[in-house]
């Protein structure tokens, strides 16, 4: 069965991971709970097979993986662009810090 161009291996792995981020994370309303979920298999789906493709990896072995990886972190990449965008001279700044350029 395939289902938006996914075998059901990849959408258990997706669902599977957004129930334990949900389940781990510190807000358990229902609304909220709902969101978390649907921002994790979203931003798995819509970035799995580019992800994939930037690390040159396998897709008929990694899809699965790095799907559950992204489901599981989405919620903290979502706000960390928000962050950004909400204050980009603070990005910036601790991007040169990473990159071991500079003070934040």
């Amino acid at each position: 069965m395939n289902f938006l161009g996914h075998d059901w291996t990849f959408w258990v792995a997706l669902f599977g991971a957004a129930i334990v981020r949900v389940l781990t994370s510190p807000f358990h309303s229902v609304l909220r709970s709902l969101a978390q979920v649907l921002v994790s298999v979203f931003v798995a789906w819509a970035f799995t097979d580019a992800v994939i493709d930037y690390l040159h990896l396998s897709p008929d072995v990694y899809r699965v993986p790095v799907g559950a990886l992204l489901a599981l972190t989405a919620d903290g990449i979502v706000r960390a662009v928000l962050a950004a965008a909400a204050n980009p001279s603070k990005a910036f700044a601790f991007w040169r810090k990473m990159r071991g350029g500079g003070e934040e």
